[in-house]
């Protein structure tokens, strides 16, 4: 009996081990806030670019504007030793 629930419990294993070998881990996928040609500003019209692209979960947004990029040194800066 305990043979036969070692077998199972190996066979099992093997299995999910086999199927955790074929998937490949998701990935989000990296957006320029308001590119190709806006930025993080008044000029751009965010909410059009927003609804251009259909956001999945995983994604990252990188803003780019000298203040954000000013105080993410300046926040890097306080959390570095």
């Amino acid at each position: 009996m305990a043979a036969r629930l070692q077998a199972s419990l190996l066979a099992v294993a093997v299995i999910a081990a086999a199927a955790a070998a074929l998937t490949t881990p998701a990935s989000g996928a990296n957006y320029t806030v308001g590119a190709p040609g806006g930025s993080w500003d008044l000029q751009t019209d965010l909410a059009d670019w927003a609804s251009s692209i259909a956001f999945r979960p995983g994604d990252q947004l990188l803003l780019t504007s000298p203040l954000v990029t000013m105080v993410s040194l300046l926040l890097v800066g306080l959390f570095v030793v």
